[in-house]
């Protein structure tokens, strides 16, 4: 299902991006990635394409360090990845799905990567679910 929706509400109504500010049509169609897809969209433009690929490799490498550290394979051989995480009083549970990470930083991150890439990394990397009904990857849940 797709959302009529151009970016989200305006935070200054002058701040030059949105569609009342650029007088943009509203009905110029995005996919259903929810607020936090919304919003790593107009996050996006604040940043040059280095920058978010420099911040993505950095990613990429503290995120391959984790998974060797936990002997994570893929979702059927998790290794001695914690089942069960705390942060903040919040609760995390590792689940067993491909999902996209809800972090605006992951987000920023696939809007950035290929689908192919994307694909890749969402089927590699441990997901867990929060007592909020949200879903991040390990290394947004351990920072």
């Amino acid at each position: 299902m797709s959302v009529f929706q151009f970016s989200t509400e305006c935070f200054s109504g002058d701040c030059g991006f949105c569609k009342s500010c650029n007088n943009s049509p509203s009905y110029l169609m995005i996919d259903d990635s929810g607020d936090s897809g919304d919003r790593a969209s107009d996050f996006k433009k604040f940043f040059e394409k280095e920058v978010i690929q420099a911040n993505y490799d950095k990613y990429l490498s503290s995120l391959n360090k984790s998974l060797k550290k936990y002997h994570y394979l893929d979702k059927k051989e998790q290794g001695f990845t914690p089942k069960k995480i705390t942060t903040n009083s919040t609760n995390y549970k590792l689940v067993n799905t491909s999902r996209k990470c809800d972090s605006l930083t992951c987000q920023l991150f696939y809007l950035h990567q290929h689908d192919t890439i994307n694909d890749k990394l969402i089927r590699s990397t441990p997901i867990y679910k929060s007592n909020t009904d949200k879903y991040f990857c390990i290394l947004c849940v351990t920072r």
